[in-house]
């Protein structure tokens, strides 16, 4: 033999039946060997090595014949398939190797799966939208219920300090140390709760605690003002308060617009404000009406951005957080409202 040649073989089945027909023979440089003695390739048959020319030009006769029969019983196959559907009847179902699957029956199953499964991703989502939108309401309910109860303890406490007149001309007279007490313990206490605002019920023993002096703090510039003749203004402040939140409040509940951009507008005001009423302290000149009257508009600004992200971005658990940020727009609110009122007054 003058040289050795290594072939690869595969198999070809028919529709009816699993075993193979015949084997197909590739030799590496795509040529067959030839039919002289000296020129017999070592061929691969089923696994087996067979050694002559005679053999192999038998087989390769063989696989000839077969290949030929193999691809006539195929015409005859797609020829009939062709005439079936012609006719209206049912075709013969496509050829899938040892396993007959009917393609049409393949396909239906198909879209049947993509169907059920688009189905229950529907169904999935449209419970998430609902258990959302019933988180979010139970959370709304909630921020407003702490509201409520923070400002009838507020209101409550500067109707005591303006209306009960021995308690207002001790507060007045003695009481100044305890307001910047209350100033203080204000400011612990929010820092405090900042840090505890998801730890009951520690949030709600520092959002009382906050309250209370915040309450004090407010009832003692009632006192002031009360003290100066401004009693029927002070109402007229708390109507107007109650009136602007309230507005605000539905409209922007009811609102599709995104008022979240002016989250960055309305602190650059809050820091303007503060460093106008820093300065008028220190060089001792009156703010005034513009004063009163910015922030006026500031806190509404503040009621409007806060209760949309009340609405749509604060955490469910961030019920405390919510509530003392209203609560803060409100009171801040009624005092600018009130000073504004005063200024016109003089």
């Amino acid at each position: 033999m003058n040289k050795e040649k290594e072939g690869s073989l595969s198999r070809a089945f028919m529709p009816d039946d699993s075993a193979p027909i015949c084997d197909a023979f590739v030799v590496q440089d795509g040529t067959i060997a030839d039919s002289t003695a000296e020129n017999a390739a070592v061929l691969s048959w089923s696994g087996h090595e067979t050694e002559g020319a005679a053999t192999a030009q038998q087989k390769q006769s063989n696989n000839y014949h077969v290949l030929q029969n193999y691809d006539e019983e195929s015409n005859k196959f797609i020829k009939t398939r062709e005439e079936a559907n012609d006719e209206g009847a049912p075709a013969p179902s496509s050829y899938w190797g040892r396993f007959n699957y009917p393609v049409a029956q393949v396909v239906a199953t198909r879209e049947q799966q993509e169907g059920e499964y688009q189905e229950g991703v529907h169904h999935v989502i449209a419970s998430a939208e609902v258990d959302d939108r019933q988180i979010r309401h139970a959370f709304i309910r909630k921020v407003y219920l702490i509201l409520a109860a923070q400002m009838l303890l507020t209101f409550g406490v500067c109707a005591v300090m303006t209306l009960h007149k021995p308690l207002q001309t001790y507060v007045l007279e003695q009481g100044m140390p305890l307001y910047w007490a209350s100033v203080l313990v204000l400011f612990v206490s929010l820092f405090a709760l900042f840090v505890y605002k998801r730890e009951y019920p520690i949030n709600f023993l520092l959002l009382g605690v906050f309250t209370l002096a915040m309450s004090y703090s407010v009832g003692m510039i009632t006192a002031m003002y009360d003290a100066a003749g401004y009693s029927g203004t002070i109402i007229e402040a708390v109507f107007i308060t109650a009136t602007v939140f309230l507005v605000l409040t539905i409209f922007t509940l009811q609102s599709k617009w995104d008022f979240s951009f002016l989250g960055a507008g309305l602190g650059m005001g809050l820091w303007i404000l503060l460093l106008w009423s820093i300065l008028g302290i220190i060089f001792g000149f009156q703010t005034g009406y513009v004063y009163a009257l910015a922030g006026s508009v500031l806190f509404s600004g503040y009621i409007i951005f806060d209760t949309y992200m009340l609405a749509e971005r604060h955490d469910p658990q961030d019920y405390v957080v919510a509530a003392i940020e209203l609560y803060l727009d409100i009171v801040n609110l009624f005092l600018f409202i009130l000073r504004l009122l005063s200024e016109s007054d003089r």
